[in-house]
């Protein structure tokens, strides 16, 4: 996400806007955020929402707007979803010109539970596997690889390209929370976030006008994760995005549903 949820692989980013992309996505990859967390009883016990819904194949596109110290930059998203080998795999890819940015998580059918996620950056990147609290694999940041092998603890939920998809697939209505644990593939923590839905909202975006569900998804370790989903509430489809980019001043971020 290499960025809250993106790409900031390095630490040193040459162009401020090149991290958002995932940054918008939010949940875990930040090469260069460290959010050591402590795991409530909800994480120790292992358990994870349970969506109602299952994933549906297709692809949907969304037109992100970042708009932060007076400037604009837009940047088109899209997100598919395909049943492969009894799994569900969705594939996300943000760009804008000069830029691609891949992230591909695999997920258990019914549980909707993160299995392998891969993620690609220019020569940043991690390919991961979680086999139940357990984490393997590698990251890079362009100049080093480095070999994960860690009992985090928690079972890993709605993390990496998807995961909003992910979450408008539990049982969303008003008053509606529940909490579930990311991987920052930067700092190699866990991190813990909550899932509110606040209200119900009718938005319009380029692909229509929508009855939603208004949900808001906070970081409980004291961080500054924040971001909000728009859920359609008979189909639960993703309309829009927004999130506050925790390394931009002022910066305000949006994805809206194209088609």
């Amino acid at each position: 996400m290499l960025s809250a949820r993106t790409g900031r692989h390095s630490g040193v980013n040459p162009f401020p806007f090149l991290g958002f992309a995932r940054l918008l996505l939010l949940r875990a990859c930040g090469i260069a955020i460290g959010l050591a967390a402590p795991i409530p009883s909800f994480a120790q016990n292992g358990d994870v929402p349970r969506p109602v819904v299952d994933l549906k194949p297709g692809t949907a596109n969304y037109r992100v707007r970042l708009e932060a110290s007076g400037q604009v930059m837009t940047m088109d998203m899209s997100r598919t979803t395909k049943l492969q080998n009894g799994s569900w795999v969705v594939s996300e890819t943000t760009s804008f010109p000069g830029h691609v940015q891949t992230d591909e998580i695999t997920l258990e059918r019914k549980t909707l539970i993160i299995r392998k996620r891969v993620f690609r950056d220019g020569d940043a990147g991690a390919e991961l596997q979680f086999t139940g609290r357990n984490a393997t694999g590698t990251i890079t940041d362009g100049k080093q690889k480095y070999a994960v092998n860690s009992d985090l603890g928690v079972v890993i939920f709605a993390d990496g390209g998807g995961a909003e998809d992910v979450i408008a697939a539990l049982p969303l209505t008003k008053g509606y929370t529940a909490e579930f644990s990311n991987f920052n593939i930067g700092s190699q923590q866990v991190k813990t976030l909550q899932l509110r839905v606040i209200d119900d909202e009718k938005v319009t975006v380029p692909a229509g006008t929508f009855d939603t569900w208004k949900a808001l998804i906070t970081s409980l370790d004291g961080g500054t994760d924040t971001y909000a989903l728009w859920v359609e509430k008979r189909t639960h489809r993703v309309i829009k995005e927004a999130i506050s980019v925790p390394n931009l001043t002022d910066a305000l971020a949006t994805a809206e549903l194209v088609k």
